[in-house]
């Protein structure tokens, strides 16, 4: 074989790694879903459960976001919304469900705490006022199964779980929003130890922020979200927290509790996506050399391999080099079907994955240009230093920082 085509044959190794990774990941996903709820039924007296809802400028969610919430079974206790300095009519629309809904309260979060992240403060100022045995954070675009809280609380009663996460169902804007983000996706869910997260000795951690259903005495044994006030990535640092303190964790990305649009258009998603890599990926161990291996191995390569196959072929039509066009074109299809089975993608989006990398890898050299060069992200107009574990006063210790 002609050294000319090493280069081509590498691509095609590499994307057949990429076809290995997606089926084994797959298994270990699918096996982190909740059984059917009849195996672990909930006796009654069901928990009482509080969900405190953070809201900023949330007129367009948070109403459908409440409805969902009174729609849950068991019952919710109580549904408490503070609000962190709305300026639109989140607020008018609220007080309109206050007088029809008795089970809804509106609360104002404590601005007077000089905190990093609004969203912890107002989550903490709405567990002050809380009277469940279970606290469900939850965000205002979130719309949740009426059946999803009588599975999680079940499952967590079964396995002694103090504190659960999971995944949800989203929905995009426009074909590509919802490549950029299946495609990261995907490698987050490549990349997630869920054996550490769950490990009670290793003190990685993951929540999603968006979902996090813990009991009221273990949020109020390790300090709640006071005890990460100087933390802008609050969710990554409460998990942190909770590991240290032996609270039980589960953290279960295939069970999809609620539905959510994170984005209206595909240049939000790569600021919100360049945001929560650069302040995430200290959480979870991904220093300098992880970061520009999963970029290059996960993105450049496979991504490269459509475009690869016609310049193959026209620099030489021998047998070997067709061979490898076919080996390529196969580990192209592979990669789609595999992405296919895994997400739930349809074949054809399965077909734009390099587009959907593409757009990726933009996101991934923004957040690396952001982490390890500003040392900083901006976000809707404001600057927040990206944190890690052992900084600012959080969880953690040096020796659980990501190492280079």
């Amino acid at each position: 074989m002609s050294w000319g085509l090493l280069p081509y044959l590498v691509v095609a190794l590499v994307d057949l790694g990429v076809i290995l990774l997606v089926l084994i990941r797959r298994r270990q996903l699918t096996s982190a879903e909740l059984p059917n709820p009849l195996d672990c039924p909930l006796r009654e007296p069901w928990p009482l459960v509080t969900a405190v809802v953070p809201v900023r400028n949330e007129a367009e969610n948070i109403e459908a976001c409440v409805r969902s919430l009174l729609r849950l079974e068991p019952p919710l206790l109580e549904i408490l919304v503070v609000d962190d300095g709305s300026t639109d009519e989140t607020i008018s629309l609220l007080e309109a469900l206050l007088h029809t809904e008795p089970r809804v309260r509106l609360l104002r979060a404590d601005t007077a705490m000089g905190w990093s992240s609004g969203k912890a403060r107002a989550l903490w100022s709405g567990a002050q006022q809380a009277h469940g045995d279970w606290l469900l954070f939850t965000d205002a675009d979130t719309r949740h199964d009426p059946g999803s809280l009588y599975r999680v609380l079940s499952w967590c009663r079964k396995h002694g779980v103090e504190a659960f996460s999971c995944g949800g169902t989203y929905t995009f804007p426009d074909t590509a929003t919802e490549l950029l983000e299946t495609t990261l996706y995907f490698m987050l869910t490549l990349g997630m130890p869920l054996q550490r997260i769950e490990d009670p000795e290793d003190p990685l951690a993951w929540i999603n922020g968006q979902y996090v259903l813990i009991e009221s005495a273990a949020y109020r044994r390790i300090g709640g979200h006071q005890a990460v006030a100087k933390h802008i990535s609050e969710d990554m640092a409460l998990a942190r927290l909770v590991k240290a303190a032996k609270v039980k964790l589960a953290f279960k990305p295939r069970f999809r509790a609620y539905h959510c649009k994170n984005y209206n258009n595909v240049w939000s998603a790569m600021a919100g996506w360049t945001r929560i890599l650069a302040m995430g990926s200290p959480w979870i161990g991904l220093g300098r050399r992880h970061f520009l291996l999963s970029v290059l191995i996960l993105l450049g390569l496979p991504m490269a391999s459509p475009f690869m196959i016609p310049s193959l072929l026209l620099s030489s039509c021998s047998l070997p080099a067709c061979m490898l066009a076919v080996f390529l074109f196969g580990s192209f299809a592979g990669t789609a079907l595999g992405l296919r089975h895994a997400l739930g993608l349809p074949l054809w989006k399965g077909i734009l994955w390099p587009l959907g990398a593409a757009l990726a890898l933009t996101v991934y050299v923004r957040a690396f240009v952001a982490r390890f060069l500003h040392g900083e992200v901006v976000f809707k107009g404001r600057r927040a230093p990206i944190t890690a574990p052992g900084s600012n006063g959080g969880p953690g210790s040096k020796d659980d920082a990501p190492k280079d």
